[in-house]
């Protein structure tokens, strides 16, 4: 693709002509919100849930709503077609910054396409390991996606550097969290746990779909605090994220699990969530 388009405030321009002030208070501090929204042929995937979630960033941020907001779903079908996605599968980002000027926010929205490459290999298994600090759950931060990711970024990179693909958070009780762009579920038998948002999480947009998505195929998905030591318990388990969906874990920490184990509701948790997919 050539120099993709994005949209700029209100104007829509090729990427390399956008420009952001470096006095804006999402470039100096990470002062503004973010989603990532997954494109199946240019058509946004849950965008009223993303778009649910910016605006309560927005609200706790005490960032106002602009206009733009209204218009995602127009905004993001102009730029699939301007960047040629409709026929593929891609990725919208869409980023909100405070703004040098009160009231006055700075908007981003991207469209391009997925590396599907990337996303077929941790479809075929994941090695996370266990990050060694903790975080404090009561941090309000924690449930919305704020600019400010570095913690993530950081926590990544340390999972890559000793050879996993990602890296998950402990809380101050070191109970389980998430992992630093995924959401975690372990599973025994016909049993799924996932921790709760309380124990220090964002609110999983594909998260809260895999719970839904369970209830209809009729395996139990329960929402309960988890350690390290809780690992060994289980059978198998899956990370989750809008881009990749559901990713098989072959190993947390120092337990390692056979995916093959776990197959069957695998299959049926992702059949029911592409006929959800397929509904929308």
């Amino acid at each position: 693709m050539n120099d993709p388009i994005i949209f700029l405030n209100n104007r829509y321009l090729a990427a390399t002509q956008a420009a952001v002030s470096p006095f804006d208070p999402g470039f100096m501090y990470g002062d503004g919100v973010f989603e990532t929204i997954r494109l199946y042929q240019g058509t946004p995937f849950m965008l009223d849930l993303h778009q649910q979630r910016l605006e309560q960033g927005l609200k706790l941020l005490n960032i106002p709503k602009p206009a733009m907001i209204d218009r995602l779903k127009d905004i993001i079908a102009q730029l699939g077609s301007r960047n040629h996605l409709q026929n593929t599968q891609g990725m919208s980002r869409i980023m909100i910054s405070r703004g040098q000027k009160p009231a006055n926010p700075t908007c981003v929205v991207q469209a391009t396409a997925l590396d599907m490459e990337a996303i077929k290999n941790r479809r075929q298994g994941m090695q996370a390991i266990i990050l060694p600090w903790k975080r404090d759950a009561a941090n309000p931060l924690l449930q919305i996606k704020s600019m400010n990711y570095l913690e993530n970024i950081y926590g990544r990179k340390m999972a890559n550097q000793q050879g996993a693909d990602e890296g998950i958070f402990l809380n101050q009780n070191g109970e389980l969290c998430e992992g630093t762009f995924s959401n975690l579920f372990l599973v025994s038998d016909n049993l799924i746990v996932t921790p709760p948002i309380s124990a220090g999480l964002l609110p999983g947009i594909t998260r809260g779909a895999i719970i839904d998505c369970c209830r209809l195929v009729g395996i139990d998905c329960r929402e309960d605090r988890l350690t390290p030591a809780d690992i060994s318990q289980f059978q198998g388990g899956f990370l989750s994220s809008s881009l990749m969906e559901l990713a098989p874990l072959k190993s947390l920490g120092t337990h390692h699990f056979i995916p093959d184990r776990v197959m069957d509701i695998h299959q049926r948790i992702t059949y029911a969530y592409q006929q959800l997919r397929q509904s929308a």
